[in-house]
């Protein structure tokens, strides 16, 4: 059972070519999370680990631009990838990055579920479609986490989270878009998105 109670950094690199393994001859089951750069992924990463500082947050999008690496109960590795959209960055850096996202998700081995962050205020826009339209044939499972949901009044919640959805679906051609809303102020999907992690663990083929 990974409970997410021991989270250590372990390793950042701006380059793609990455070390196959980061934990020696050692391979365990890795996860990462991708999103805009400002959809709220370092603040995520922080509330499953219940720690305040694993991952670096700021008020300016576009922090995270290394490939950083996370021990998880010695049990998961957790990835955070550069944030793709708002990130006031030369179109060389840009370029740099996708590639080197890109590069980690053809060849990780030992990557078994990509955690896509949507901004759940706003539906999916044209840099997520065509994101999700990109990794479309990696073969990998997607789960779809819809951020700051406490910023979207309750009595709409439902409304704009099925909408969110609808885009996904038409986009994906799957009926199914697995996904999970996620508040890190009101502690809304934490429980569930550990849930998820175990049981997609259990299920993956060492």
């Amino acid at each position: 059972m990974i409970s997410f109670k021991d989270a250590k950094f372990l390793m950042s690199t701006p380059n793609k070519d990455h070390p196959k393994s980061i934990l020696g001859d050692k391979q365990i089951p890795e996860i990462c999370f991708i999103g805009r750069s400002n959809c709220g992924k370092s603040s995520l990463i922080n509330s499953l680990t219940n720690r305040k500082k694993l991952a670096k947050t700021s008020s300016t999008p576009g922090k995270t631009q290394d490939l950083v690496f996370f021990q998880i109960d010695n049990k998961l590795i957790l990835t955070d990838l550069p944030g793709y959209g708002f990130a006031k960055r030369s179109k060389k850096t840009k370029k740099k990055w996708r590639e080197m996202i890109n590069h980690y998700l053809t060849t990780r081995e030992s990557l078994f579920c990509i955690f896509h962050l949507l901004d759940s205020r706003h539906l999916p826009s044209a840099l997520d479609i065509e994101f999700i339209q990109s990794i479309q044939g990696l073969n990998l499972p997607i789960l779809f986490i819809l951020t700051k949901i406490d910023k979207v009044k309750k009595s709409k919640r439902a409304h704009h989270v099925s909408q969110i959805i609808r885009v996904i679906k038409e986009t994906t051609g799957d009926n199914k878009a697995d996904h999970i809303i996620y508040s890190t102020k009101e502690n809304i999907g934490r429980q569930q998105l550990i849930q998820d992690i175990n049981q997609r663990v259990l299920d993956w083929d060492y």
